[in-house]
This record gives C-alpha cells, structure tokens and sequence, in this order.
C-alpha cells in the first residue's frame, strides 16, 4: 500500500491553483478505465468523485485512482463481445454492434423487431460529455425521439413499450462506471469524445487478442526478388496510406497485354483484425458486383438471350410481377445503363434478412414501381441504385434462361471464371468459409465512412449519428441507425437517401449469411487479381464477348449528376470516361479500371471505406502517372465532404 499526497478531483479551486488542464485530465482518467475494462476485463466499478484525487508531482499532474474494493473482472468472451460493442457503435455499424449485444447476453422486448434502437441507447450512453445545459438538450431530443417511435409503433399496432429482457450481470457495473464518469465531466464542465476515447481501447483490446505469431509484423508483403522502380514508388505510397490509416487493406495488381507487371498486397485484414493482406486475401467488393452481374448477363445475351438485344424491351425478360409494372419504353440497354427513370424500388432502410430474400425483393421493386410515377423519360439520365440493379438482373437471368437465383454463383462460375481460369478468385455470391477450398484469407469491411457522415447528415437533417448524437430509447436502449426516425424518399435520389444507403448497407458484407446469399449488388468478393484478369477479358483475346460487344462497351448511353461524386457517364454496366477508360469505383473505395487503347488493366481492392476515396485514388493517380496511362476522369476529383 502506498500513501500518495493530492486533493479530490473535484477541488475545482485547487485544480485551478495548479493550472490543472481539465480535459486532458479527464481525458486519462477515461483513459485508465477503458484500459481496465476493454483491454484487461478487470476493473474498478466504483468510479465516484471520493475514489479519485489528483497529484501534483515536480508539477506534473496525475490522475490518482483509489479504493478497488468494488472491483468486477468479465470473461474474455465477455470482454471482446463489449469491445465489439463500442468499436461497431463509434462505426455506425449497425449490424455489428447488435451481434455484439448477443453475444454478452443482452436483449430487450423490441430487439428482435428494431435491433437499431438498442445500438442508439448504447450511442447515447456513451455520447460526447459536457456542461450540464448540453447533457440536459442531448437527453431531452433522446427522449422526444423515443416517443415519436412509441407513436409509430401504436400505430401499427405493436406493444410501444421497451423493458429489459436479459442484462448480463456486469452490465450494470458498466451502466455504473459510465454513469460516474460522466457525472465527474459534468462537474467539471470538460467535454470529452467519449465514444472516441472507447472505441480506441475497444480496438486495442480486440486487436491483442490475436495470437502475437498470428498479427501482421510488416505493412507490406515484399516480393522475394529485387523490386522494379514502379513497385518501389507503389510500396512507398502504401506504406504511407496504410500508416495513416487511408486504407487499412489493400491490393494492387496492374496487367498489360495479358501480363501481370504489378502485383502488391498490404496492411491488415480489419480494423480489429491485424493479420496480413496478401496476394489471396478475398475482399468484400460492395457495388463492384454489379459490374460482374452485368458481365454475365452480357455473356448470356451473345448466347441468344434477348433477340433485339440492348433494345430489347425490358418488361419483356421479367417475371409477370414485373413485367406489368415496368414501361414498354424501358430497353435492356436502361438497365445496363442505370437510366431506366424507374424510382428506387430497395431502400436503404431494409434489414439484411429482406435484401438476402429475392422474392421480397422482387415484391418490394414490383410495388416501387406500381405505386410511384417514373422519375423521368428512360434514356435521358442515369441515376444509379445500388440495390436494385443486382436483384432486376437476376430476375431477369431466372426468367430468360431458367437460371435459379441460388445457381447465380455457379453460372457466374460456370460463364466467366472457368474460361478465365480464375476459381477461387472471384465470388458473385455463394460463398461459405471452409467450403469453398480451406479456409480463405477474407478481409473485413470498417465502415470509415463514420465519421464523415456526421457533418453530411447534420447539412441534410438527417439526425445525429455518433458520439453526441441523441438516439432513441427511454431509459433502456435504442440505437442511432444513421438517421432512422424519418422514412426514406423512394422517388428521388437525393442526397440523404445516398448517405442513408452508404451507412447502412456497407457491413452487411462482413456477414457470413450475405456472403452466401443471393444479393448481386453486394455481396461479391474478390482478389484484386481475380479482377484485374475479369476486366482484361473484356479487351478482346477471349470469348466471352463478341467483337461488337467489346465496341458497345466505350458507348456512353446516359449521364448521372451524382449528388456525392459529380457528374458520371455510364455505358453497358460501366462508368466511361472521357478519356475512353472504362472501369467502376465502388462505395469505399476498391476499382476495376480498364485501358483499352494501352491495353491495360488495373484493380485495387481495399476494406476502408471513404467517401472521398483518396487512397485509392492516390493509387490509381500514381500508376497512370508512372505507366503514362490517362488519369479516369471519373477518379480525377474526389468528393469534398
């Protein structure tokens, strides 16, 4: 036991005799308990006012830390499920943050139906702290918040009411230590990013628990043979980005003339996930998968599908559902080019589970369409939807040529990948760890988008969202989803709407069910060089596209003003830019570019999303620069948030 001279941390008056910066003491005392529960699953759960002092020493000021007389240790399983927790909250990942509300055994009356508001009670518990007055405002908008639900679920007839169901034990320890925390911060008047300042030793606590053989020792992968001048500017570049954290995972693989002559792979799996990347890694490639769906369904059409080919009438390739809501005017050449003028038939708000269903998918579209008028003439502009195009193509492919939504992998497989020599490099779905070979390097997605979506969502009123975001919930939970409260505009795509997919759907890639499932617009996985020889095939030297179809492709059908990333010309499924590169860049940031005139291919693959994608554009800036290819227009601005 040792004695240790100091004042009580409420001691305002001394506080201020020592010149004592409050924030930055505050600061370490959040610090030392988030160390002790997310990190060593021990900590002291009585955190009051008379349980800590500060010393001042050779005029250095400590937080000191007295009385481990309550103290609650939590099993490690225990202990990674709340780390998963804060980490996912401080995300705005939804999804996650609910499997780790599982996984410590916690449940409410309404989980089950609105799994996002028990994530919004834990994101206020744990918002920003300050002065009494902005605690008051964050707590009075939780609650007006949580009464309008109330509202909405009386009036569709279900039970309002939220009440704990299963709380673990140590939960309430955890309620106790935030509350005093706060309480303390408060006092003081200090304002602190308490979320921030959790989800940093959250992650820290995840990432250690990884055997140390196990974690990445080096952000790159060298080559074993002396590197080429490109590769060593490349390395040197990713190296940077990976070090500040613009990308967290990354592959890079550039091909010419059929030959590979670039190759990198680097960083880490994950955010709380510090193996390696390498050359096989497989990563969630978000909207990318449109681009392959739209590759087969090509691929079928030179083997007879649609007879008048990209003007052939849409309505009739769909099912009947379909078919009787969607105009005669509407050509096969609309879907491929986002320009069917039909609204936004799956919005951002639907639950995984609904998107992993075609047939509710099917339903929700053919309902979009019946009950809402078309958003302009077919063909006059483009305006992309990330969700419908995959499940439209499908049932398209399951209509025409008797091609089960579940066989879609294997088509995929069977059409592009055998010829290409590519198994196990792609996936347009149906993947399942272990089964598809041993168990594959698989890297996982970190919604970076976050905390650029705070600003953007307040600029649109879209709602609060993250640290000091008021949530939902009354006194037992709730969540914040992004900006649940107010129903999405299907008719328009508006920038809200946008936002409110990118926050939403992105995590659902991490999830072993959508990986398997049937959900073309999202759920593709790829390795960058499994791209890369995707999108050389497409320049001729194969047979997967006829000659004609290789020249439609440098078309331009339709223009979209984006309301994220400018304006954007879209041909057969791919953006075209006005320097002849064809190629997408997906949510995120990963890109599958194509050179036809220098006959090269390029693709990157990364796990960071960002909205403005200044890794990857970085990346691509520097290997046209290097190689002497066009910069894409379509990459040549990032997207200011």
């Amino acid at each position: 036991m040792d004695y240790i001279e100091g004042f009580k941390i409420t001691d305002t008056a001394k506080l201020a005799l020592h010149r004592v910066d409050r924030e930055a003491l505050m600061a370490r005392v959040c610090q030392a308990y988030n160390h002790q529960f997310f990190v060593d699953g021990f900590f002291n759960a009585d955190p009051h006012a008379g349980n800590l002092m500060v010393s001042i020493q050779d005029g250095i000021c400590r937080p000191v830390l007295l009385d481990f007389g309550m103290t609650v240790q939590v099993t490690t399983a225990r202990r990674k499920g709340y780390c998963r927790l804060v980490f996912q909250a401080s995300s705005l990942d939804v999804l996650g943050a609910g499997h780790a509300l599982k996984a410590v055994g916690y449940t409410n009356s309404q989980s089950a139906s609105h799994p996002e508001r028990d994530v919004e009670f834990f994101q206020f518990l744990m918002r920003d702290t300050g002065t009494r007055a902005s605690q008051r405002e964050d707590a009075d908008e939780y609650f007006k918040k949580r009464k309008e639900q109330k509202l909405v679920d009386k009036a569709e007839g279900v039970d309002p009411n939220r009440y704990m169901k299963e709380v673990p034990p140590e939960m309430f320890f955890l309620f106790r230590m935030l509350g005093l925390i706060r309480g303390l911060c408060t006092t003081l008047e200090v304002k602190l990013p308490y979320l921030e300042i959790m989800a940093d030793y959250a992650q820290k606590g995840l990432v250690l628990g990884y055997d140390r053989k196990l974690r990445a020792t080096r952000l790159l992968s060298l080559p074993a043979r002396p590197p080429l001048p490109l590769e060593v500017k490349l390395q040197r570049l990713l190296l940077s980005l990976c070090g500040s954290r613009k990308l967290l995972g990354v592959q890079v693989v550039l091909v010419r003339r059929g030959q590979m002559i670039l190759n990198l792979a680097g960083g880490v799996r994950g955010a709380t996930d510090p193996r390696p990347v390498d050359e096989s890694t497989l990563f969630p490639i978000l909207d990318l998968g449109n681009v392959l769906t739209a590759l087969l369904l090509q691929v079928y059409m030179r083997e007879g599908v649609a007879r008048r080919g990209y003007e052939t009438s849409l309505a009739t390739l769909l099912p009947p559902a379909l078919a009787r809501v969607v105009p005669e005017a509407v050509r096969l050449k609309h879907l491929f080019s986002h320009s069917t003028g039909l609204p936004v038939g799956l919005p951002s708000s639907l639950l995984p589970s609904t998107l992993l269903n075609h047939e509710a998918c099917l339903n929700l579209l053919a309902a979009s369409f019946a009950s809402a008028s078309p958003l302009h003439p077919p063909g006059t502009k483009a305006s992309q939807s990330l969700l419908d195009f995959g499940h439209l193509a499908a049932a398209l492919l399951q209509e025409t040529c008797n091609i089960p939504p579940p066989s879609l992998p294997q088509a995929f497989y069977d059409k592009v990948l055998r010829p290409l020599d590519l198994t196990g490099e792609v996936f347009l779905g149906g993947f399942k760890q272990g089964v598809n070979g041993n168990a594959r390097s698989l890297a996982v997605v970190h919604n970076g988008f976050a905390a650029q979506l705070r600003p953007l969502m307040a600029m649109v009123g879209g709602g609060g969202g993250g640290a000091g975001g008021a949530i939902n919930e009354g006194a037992e939970e709730g969540r914040e989803e992004g900006k649940e409260g107010d129903k999405e505009d299907t008719s328009r795509p508006s920038s809200a709407s946008m936002m409110e997919r990118v926050l939403r759907h992105p995590t659902m890639v991490n999830e072993p069910t959508t990986q398997a499932g049937v959900c073309p617009s999202l759920n593709a996985l790829a390795t960058a060089r499994g791209l890369v020889f995707v999108m050389e095939a497409l320049n001729g030297g194969t047979k997967l596209l006829s000659r004609r179809q290789q020249g439609l492709l440098r078309l331009v059908l339709a223009r979209e003003s984006c309301p994220l990333y400018g304006e954007r010309q879209w041909g057969l499924g791919m953006q075209i830019g006005g320097d002849g590169v064809l190629g997408h860049e997906a949510f995120g940031g990963s890109a599958c570019l194509l050179f036809p005139l220098a006959q090269c291919s390029l693709a990157i693959t990364t796990n960071n999303l960002s909205l403005d994608k200044a890794g990857t554009r970085e990346v691509v800036r520097v290997v046209c620069r290097e190689v002497g290819l066009p910069m894409p227009s379509f990459m040549s601005e990032a997207a200011e948030v």
